[in-house]
């Protein structure tokens, strides 16, 4: 069928082309490593596009819409350099859950961090944002926080507005019959009850009028389509109507009598008024939707009428346009589409590659202590990067109480590697934590790539190549981060537990659950250096480290691949010295007057540590009493304040940078509690 419609198109299954073998050794995370399933087809769409790529040849422009985030995985495949660097990827502007979602008032679920977070991701690595709109554009910005360099690469193409009828010269005029129309989708975010309402109090105002109200709509959310039908008294019903898959003739026929109303609170272009204005109707646009706000071709009272959203005001201007209605016309409005359209002159930036004479220098730290795994299995792994100089730091708080292991090292500073210089071991003294071996391992070198990762993690040569690479190329970015296995030993020598997809910059979902990444990372040493890793925690130091560098403007690159084998030992003892909870309260709120909340997680710290590391079967699955003595001191705000609060919270967060961490602990708790039982690793 698509073949018969676009005879000169080439069309590709997606599911068929990602399903396709790839000769390469690459191993994907399953699709239960996803939180979300849009994020998982995003993975999906990857590997279709890749596969194409490689059996066809390369695409000159993949555009994708910003609904979803369905670039995310595409853009992060080129930017790791494994793909598509001859093809310019567009993400054009149709409207993004997470824009929706601010102006409407469905109920809010988790989810919605992800897609925000992966929308956010693809529109700010896009090679071009496409939008119909200027203050669109600005609009989408301002949202996710997006810099003057970002809206530099949008470019503006208007869409033709297409028609099956004639356009026409004259407005229709408002009689006594003229219907009332609304052509948009029953969605909240439409705002069909601003119509109904309006439509109600005009006809009980106006018993001269005695036209109809019609909903041209298609049904998307039949609880709105209830509520929607409920708001009609039964005196109006044979008078206001819900007409759903009507003809196409019919219903521009209808528009172009009619008084067309849209009082959507949000639309990246709304072709439908588009196409209701050139078809002659007499055309009422919401003022505070930007598609029809300023420095947009919608003028008030003369290609259009403005209200301000609310029915009220909507009752009030259809009263007031028929006390003139004798005298009333409205103009056509002038659309100018693109010529041609962007990819015709939009050409891919090519990223100036480093000469193969420039050996970059790399230097792998490696945390080693009793409760990290074997070091010489990352040495191992380390050692077989070819095309980079690479120098291995190992990090020890002090020398390994296991007297295999010990030997191990003793054997180590003998040999060859530390002579020559391609291993170096320092030591803390301490029992620091893994926050300081970190910020002892930065101390320790002076290469401006560094890879981080525990004892016994295995990391991919590839991946270190390819880390190193993008951040050569792309001097905008200053973090790669892989995605991992879990290796259960020595209990479980065989059993393999994939990791939580990992997000890079995880500004929203960062305050439920840590989707920034682990310790495991390859950065630029000077922004490591910058942030530095908080010596005070004893657990989530991974966490605070990637949210405070987002919070910051440091920008990420996720592999789509798992690229790192990390050793899982769930019996060790935890470290419990001071606990996660107690840090922060320290930290930042030693001397915060404020009220008081209670929290599931505010118990001693040696219990707390280990049931958060321990996990199911602690308490029988159960979870402890809470009393007035376990409430802690928050903030100088009600905590209602912190999770209701409209703007992003990292906006807040390069203001007040307190709050982060603050926020960290409020969301770890919550996440704590909701998945105790469900993870036991």
């Amino acid at each position: 069928m698509f073949r018969r419609i676009h005879p000169v198109c080439a069309f590709f299954d997606a599911k068929a082309w990602a399903s396709r073998t790839s000769t390469d050794n690459i191993s994907y995370p399953p699709a239960d490593a996803f939180m979300l399933a849009r994020h998982g087809q995003s993975a999906e769409l990857m590997k279709a596009l890749r596969a194409i790529e490689q059996s066809t040849g390369p695409f000159d422009v993949i555009e994708f819409p910003d609904f979803g985030g369905i670039a995310f995985a595409t853009l992060q495949e080129k930017l790791m350099g494994r793909a598509f660097a001859r093809s310019t990827i567009a993400v054009r502007i149709h409207s993004t859950e997470a824009v929706l979602r601010s102006r409407d008032h469905r109920p809010a679920h988790c989810g919605n961090l992800v897609i925000a977070d992966i929308e956010r991701k693809a529109l700010s690595d896009a090679d071009v944002v496409v939008g119909h709109l200027h203050p669109i554009i600005d609009d989408v910005a301002s949202h996710f926080g997006f810099s003057e360099t970002w809206q530099r690469k949008a470019v503006v193409e208007t869409p033709p507005v297409l028609l099956e009828s004639d356009e026409r010269e004259e407005s229709a005029k408002f009689t006594e019959t003229t219907p009332l129309v609304f052509t948009s989708k029953i969605q909240w975010v439409k705002r069909a009850h601003v119509f109904i309402n309006a439509a109600v109090g005009f006809m009980d105002s106006t018993p001269e009028y005695q036209g109809d109200a019609l909903l041209l709509a298609h049904i998307v959310n039949d609880e709105l389509y209830r509520h929607c039908e409920s708001l009609i008294p039964d005196h109006l019903k044979a008078r206001i109507k819900i007409l759903d898959n009507l003809h196409n003739t019919l219903r521009e026929e209808t528009i172009s009598n009619s008084v067309a109303i849209f009082p959507a609170a949000y639309e990246s272009f709304c072709l439908a008024a588009y196409e209701a204005n050139l078809l002659g109707a007499l055309v009422i646009l919401n003022r505070n939707n930007p598609a029809f706000g300023h420095k947009t071709p919608w003028a008030n009272g003369t290609s259009c009428e403005k209200f301000d959203g609310t029915a009220h005001d909507l009752v009030g201007l259809l009263q007031d346009m028929w006390s003139r209605r004798h005298g009333l016309k409205h103009e056509r409005v002038a659309l100018k589409p693109a010529s041609a359209p962007y990819w015709m002159h939009t050409a891919t930036s090519k990223p100036s590659l480093a000469s193969e004479a420039e050996l970059k220098r790399l230097s792998i730290i490696v945390a080693t202590s009793d409760e990290y795994g074997d070091p010489m299995d990352t040495i191992y792994s380390a050692l077989q990067v070819e095309g980079l100089n690479v120098e291995v730091i190992f990090a020890c708080d002090r020398l390994p109480s296991a007297t295999e292991r010990a030997a191990v090292f003793e054997r180590l500073k003998a040999s060859s590697l530390v002579s020559n210089g391609t291993v170096k071991i320092v030591e803390l003294g301490f029992r620091g934590g893994l926050a300081a071996l970190c910020n002892l391992g930065i101390r320790s070198t002076e290469n401006d790539f560094v890879a981080i990762c525990r004892a016994g993690t295995s990391i991919g040569a590839a991946f270190l190549i390819d880390a190193v690479e993008a951040l050569n190329a792309q001097p905008d970015f200053d973090f790669v981060i892989p995605q991992l296995i879990f290796e259960k030993l020595p209990s479980e020598p065989a059993a393999l537990y994939p990791d939580r997809v990992r997000l890079g910059e995880a500004l929203n979902t960062g305050v439920v659950a840590n989707l920034f990444g682990t310790i495991e990372m390859v950065g630029r040493r000077p922004a490591i250096e910058a942030i530095g890793f908080d010596e005070s925690l004893d657990r989530n130091v991974d966490w605070d480290f990637h949210m405070r560098a987002c919070a910051s403007g440091h920008r990420y690159i996720v592999s789509n691949r798992v690229e790192a084998r990390v050793e899982l030992f769930p019996d060790a003892t935890p470290i419990s010295f001071r606990s996660h909870i107690d840090a922060v309260l320290v930290k930042h709120e030693a001397n915060s007057p404020g009220g008081k909340v209670t929290l599931a997680a505010a118990l001693d710290a040696t219990d707390l540590s280990y049931k958060t590391w321990k996990g199911v079967g602690e308490n029988e699955g159960e979870e402890p009493d809470i009393s007035t003595a376990n409430s802690v001191l928050i903030s100088r705000r009600p905590i209602s304040y912190y999770f209701h609060e409209r703007r992003p919270w990292w906006k807040i967060a390069l203001k007040n940078p307190n709050k982060p961490v603050r926020w960290l602990l409020l969301r770890e708790m919550q996440a704590r509690v909701r998945n105790r039982p469900q993870r036991g690793n």
